[in-house]
């Protein structure tokens, strides 16, 4: 019984001894505080300027659409232990913006910004900045805001590809519903291949051969030689 004991109590100490060690909790540094406009209450975070950092997009919804979307450029230093972000620039909006996205809506790899804007019946919902800053520029610069309608008083907004048109190079069908194949210049192999005793020689045209004399009551003597006629039954003896 003792050596039972000893050898579960072994195992149990290399179990105890082989377990990996537990992560610690996370920590950060700060709360870091950056301005931003009247009242902010959402945000989102793209890399606006081009340069690899994730800036700073804030809906402040105290605003009637101007300044209802703040920008900060993101200034941090790689590996730095404190974060910097340049002066908030204000966009347009619409009336008291409640929700904010960056997507890029006209395909040209940069992130715009969609607002939705609670403080209307529907004109003017949602409101589009498209991105116009050059690359690596620490000041950022939107044009718009373009209104587009909505429900009354919306609250967020989101984007997605709705109608897969993802593939703008995408052609029309062929008129048959298939795709056309290439056209083969071999032509296709006859119906009817000869034997080899009648297949021509390479040498030989096909408009070189004697036409067959017509068809006689007499048996040809060689019937192999020429291609096959039709003969008369053959005579029954006396």
């Amino acid at each position: 019984m003792t050596r039972r004991w000893a050898v579960v109590v072994g195992l149990l100490g290399s179990l105890a001894f082989a377990a990996p060690a537990v992560a610690g909790p996370p920590t950060f540094t700060g709360p870091t505080p950056f301005d931003a406009g009247n009242a902010p209450i959402s945000v989102a975070a793209a890399d606006v300027n081009a340069d690899g950092k994730p800036d700073l997009i804030s809906a402040n919804s105290n605003t009637n659409g101007a300044g209802g979307n703040t920008v900060l450029i993101n200034a941090t230093p790689t590996g730095a232990a404190t974060p910097s972000f340049t002066a908030p620039t204000a966009f347009n909006a619409g009336d008291t913006p409640r929700w904010v996205i960056a997507a890029d809506v006209n395909g040209d790899g940069k992130p715009d910004v969609i607002s939705a804007n609670n403080n209307t019946n529907g004109a003017g919902g949602n409101t589009v900045l498209l991105n116009t800053t050059p690359a690596g520029a620490a000041t950022p610069s939107f044009s718009g805001p373009t209104p587009f309608n909505a429900g009354n008083g919306p609250f967020s907004v989101t984007a997605a590809d709705v109608n897969g048109d993802g593939n703008p190079t995408s052609s029309p069908p062929t008129p048959t519903g298939r795709a056309a194949t290439p056209c083969s210049s071999t032509p296709p192999p006859p119906a009817h291949q000869p034997p080899p005793s009648a297949a021509r020689t390479p040498s030989t045209p096909a408009t070189s051969r004697a036409r067959s004399p017509p068809p006689t009551s007499t048996p040809t003597a060689n019937p192999t030689s020429s291609p096959p006629t039709k003969t008369a039954p053959p005579a029954t003896p006396c």
